[in-house]
This record gives C-alpha cells, sequence and structure tokens, in this order.
C-alpha cells in the first residue's frame, strides 16, 4: 500500500485532471511513436488512422476511457480496500 499512496497520493494539491492529461498525453506520445514505427506504411497507405473503424469501435472507445478516468478517481481517493 505504501507504493500506491506514493504513486497516487504525492501531490495532493493537484487537480485529478491535470494528472489524468499528464497522463494521457505521456501514453498517446509513446503509443502513437510506437504506431508509426510499426505500422507507418499502411497509415500513409490508407492515408487515415482510423481506416476500418465502426461506430461500435468509437463507443467502445469512449466506455473504455470514461472507464479509465473513473479508475483514477478511485485511486486518487481511496485509503485502504479491506
Amino acid at each position: 500500500m505504501n507504493f500506491g499512496r506514493r504513486l497516487f497520493k504525492s501531490i495532493p494539491t493537484e487537480s485529478i485532471h491535470w494528472q489524468n492529461i499528464q497522463l494521457y498525453t505521456f501514453g498517446f506520445i509513446v503509443n502513437a511513436a510506437g504506431l508509426f514505427l510499426l505500422h507507418g506504411d499502411e497509415i500513409r497507405s490508407h492515408r487515415s488512422v482510423l481506416y476500418g473503424y465502426t461506430w461500435i469501435v468509437g463507443i467502445i472507445i469512449l466506455v473504455q476511457g470514461l472507464s479509465g478516468m473513473a479508475i483514477s478517481a478511485v485511486f486518487k481517493f481511496v485509503d485502504n480496500i479491506a
């Protein structure tokens, strides 16, 4: 629990939204770099990163993003889980 407390509660004065923005920006940059390094030719040939996505995939991505926000809020404010 000490590691989790240090990781999620080290700067309690910062907003949880600001912490999420920092986390997701870093994740976006790392994943975008990996995507273009591994599949750059395919992306350029279809001229879109979203080639083949349907509206159902968009809903799944939205739900997963909201789930991540909810989980980070729980980790930020929970003290002990018995």
